[in-house]
């Protein structure tokens, strides 16, 4: 879409100060693309912006690179013709802080997962853990997390390891480049607080192993073809192989004639017992047991990496390196490219939450429009002052000239492209704005 006739607005981009908890990088660029649509600083009328016959003007908004729910910090954001330029956040570097819990790993890696295995850290002292992190520095490749997160053709791993299908082609590994790992702050249990997540079921742990069997098994297929094929003429008679999909279709009978073959007797029974679980789980939502801090110790890694790098994952291979388990149960992103921590806009500001009885979107107005206009204004003045600095580390902050910074050793392009958010549609009641702004 192009800007319709000579309407002036501002573009550019701004950082966000991002808080850990439930709220996600899209419902973080919702919340400032409905505040910013409402700006005549930022909205204007889009060729091809027409709803049921009326021109509507807004904010096209997008983020340069998503943060997990768990993370908090610097989050890049373009707004109108800046969303053009958000490709150069994707692929920049970025340094972080994360605290790693050891003794135990989850799906996700992280603290927002549940606990699919245990392994003892008594063991661990400060050289192993020197030594081990000198592995992790420079160029490596890496897998994304292997469980939940990564899906081949589509689909879950633990699909495929419902069936017992072999993956059709091993898991790719991405070039990143690590520029600094250090750590620091060791804490034994009972000097943190940090508590372990839910421990998983056992069909969860036994896929989670699963999984790990497939993805070897596909690794060992790539690396001798001839080998694979052998071994499949052993295993498998021409014609028995099955595709995931046909095993879901074969393996899962239908709704209707699961309920045909149980009967109205045994419908009755399933659905007595299914409320009475449900009282069961009701009442134990409401009285939860308090968690407790864990005994197994942690310890803080602070890094700086090239775009597209899991930091999940250099916590979970890191811990595994040690010869234990962990996952990480805080993140927080410092810098990304020129911005750091100083020039992120709190977020409260856009949340609605800097005054005494003022209402979310409006009244924050006086705080978070200058603040916006001025970080754009700031990224232009630099852009037409060839002020913009180098985005590897130890680059200058945005106005300023790099100091310096040279240029990062093989860093990758990532294919993961900018999140642009278009046209605004704005909830038509009270309770459908609530819902997509929490």
């Amino acid at each position: 879409m192009e800007n319709k006739g000579d309407q002036k607005v501002v573009s550019g981009l701004f950082a966000v100060n991002k808080p850990s908890g439930h709220l996600t990088s899209a419902s973080i660029t919702n919340r400032v693309k409905y505040l910013l649509s409402k700006s005549p600083n930022f909205a204007k009328e889009w060729s091809g912006s027409k709803r049921r016959g009326k021109k509507t003007a807004y904010a096209k908004l997008g983020h340069g690179g998503t943060l997990d729910p768990l993370a908090s910090g610097i989050m890049v954001l373009g707004v109108n013709d800046g969303t053009k330029e958000l490709s150069t956040m994707l692929n920049c570097s970025k340094d972080y802080t994360a605290t790693v819990l050891l003794g135990s790993a989850t799906d996700t890696y992280d603290a927002q997962g549940k606990i699919v295995t245990r392994a003892p850290w008594e063991h661990i002292t400060p050289e192993m853990i020197d030594e081990a992190l000198a592995k992790f520095r420079g160029p490596i490749l890496q897998k994304p997390p292997i469980y939940s997160a990564c899906k081949v053709d589509g689909k879950k791993l633990y699909e495929y390891a419902r069936y017992g299908i072999p993956l059709p082609r091993p898991i790719e590994a991405r070039p990143v480049t690590i520029f600094k790992l250090e750590w620091s702050g060791w804490k034994n249990g009972g000097e943190h607080e940090y508590c372990e997540p839910e421990e998983a079921d056992e069909e969860t742990k036994k896929q989670a192993k699963v999984v790990e069997q497939l993805v070897k098994e596909s690794e060992k297929r790539a690396a001798s073809p001839a080998a694979a094929a052998a071994e499949d003429g052993v295993t498998e008679t021409a014609g028995e192989k099955r595709t995931l999909e046909e095993s879901e279709q074969t393996d899962e009978p239908s709704a209707k004639k699961q309920k045909d073959d149980a009967g109205e007797p045994a419908a009755a029974a399933a659905a007595a017992a299914a409320a009475a679980a449900s009282e069961t789980a009701t009442a134990s939502e409401e009285t939860p047991a308090p968690k407790k801090p864990s005994s197994a110790p942690c310890f803080q890694i602070h890094m700086s990496c090239s775009g597209g790098t899991y930091v999940r994952t250099i916590a979970h291979d890191l811990a595994l390196a040690l010869g234990s388990a962990g996952h990480v149960v805080q993140l927080h992103r410092s810098r990304q490219g020129p911005f750091d921590s100083s020039d992120a806009i709190p977020w409260e500001w856009f949340d609605g939450l800097n005054g005494e009885g003022k209402k979310w979107g409006d009244e924050a107005l006086d705080m978070w429009e200058p603040a916006v206009l001025e970080a754009c204004h700031k990224w232009r003045e630099a852009q037409n002052t060839g002020g913009i600095p180098n985005v590897n580390p130890g680059a200058a902050k945005v106005g300023t000239a790099a100091d310096g910074a040279a240029a990062a050793p093989g860093a990758p392009v990532v294919s993961e492209e900018p999140v642009v958010s278009e046209e605004q549609n704005e909830p038509t009641s009270p309770n459908a704005r609530k819902h997509l702004f929490i």
